[in-house]
């Protein structure tokens, strides 16, 4: 009994630290994820100011009137900012799926590797509940018939 309680608390420590090595690289991803992606959009906001910078200094007076027009028409600030919500929610999108992803190669993993579930654990500790319960129940009466 001894070895089957070491050999189970075994499998259990393996399994939680499976999960819990699973679960940081899973976050580790995440992050990545969402740096990556704050960084390419820092990026393009960058190269788009240099190109407007040039372009600037090549039509220096006719893109003073350009501007006055364009900002007159179009409200650049709101539209970066749409941009952005839309980059975030993306990387939020994504960030969800990629967490969904983990979760199931994790349960896929711990499977194959022949780590039971917490649910399979849990029907194995009835079980064994219930199985004392009969050899206590059944002990008394070969007692009392001996």
């Amino acid at each position: 009994m001894k070895t089957t309680n070491t050999s189970l608390t075994q499998s259990i420590q393996k399994a939680n630290t499976a999960a819990r090595e699973l679960r940081l690289a899973g976050l580790g991803i995440i992050s990545r994820v969402r740096s990556n992606a704050s960084s390419l959009f820092a990026d393009l906001v960058d190269e788009g100011q240099d190109v407007q910078d040039k372009a600037a200094q090549a039509l220096s007076g006719s893109v003073q009137k350009l501007r006055q027009e364009i900002d007159s028409r179009v409200n650049i600030r709101s539209t970066v900012q749409q941009a952005r919500s839309q980059a975030v929610a993306a990387v939020s999108k994504n960030t969800e799926r990629l967490e969904t992803l983990v979760q199931s190669q994790l349960s896929k993993v711990l499977n194959v590797a022949g780590i039971p579930s917490k649910s399979e654990l849990k029907k194995l500790d009835s079980r064994v509940t219930t199985l004392r319960r009969e050899i206590r129940s059944i002990t008394p009466k070969r007692a009392k018939a001996a």
